[in-house]
């Protein structure tokens, strides 16, 4: 594995750490559980890296990994969206799965 790659499942897994486990304490409320990534630089990662850094990370995470692990693409606008991995499983997928993030722009419209 690449330098890069090493330091991008480095920094997931610090993100895990902090993140999982707030949200493994959600269980006990019967929640649903969504941890979303945020990729605001697509030179440095683009989705597929990502993913691939995500899924390597998880391993260690397995107890306390959320339902829902989203991934958001904020260089473009809209925003776009994309299901990383769902209940335990990451299915395959091509950058042409990105879904457009449609955020409210004011609370009473």
């Amino acid at each position: 594995m690449e330098a890069l790659e090493e330091m991008r499942v480095e920094r997931i897994k610090t993100a895990y750490a902090e993140k999982l486990p707030k949200l493994a304490a959600e269980v006990d409320y019967g929640r649903s559980r969504c941890l979303v990534l945020e990729n605001r630089d697509p030179s440095l990662g683009n989705s597929m890296l990502i993913r691939t850094a995500a899924s390597i990370a998880a391993k260690e995470f397995l107890d306390v990994f959320p339902e829902w692990l989203l991934l958001v693409e904020t260089d473009v606008k809209p925003a776009e969206w994309m299901v990383l991995a769902c209940g335990g499983e990451w299915p395959e997928f091509d950058t042409s799965e990105f879904t457009p993030l449609e955020i409210p722009t004011t609370l009473n419209p």
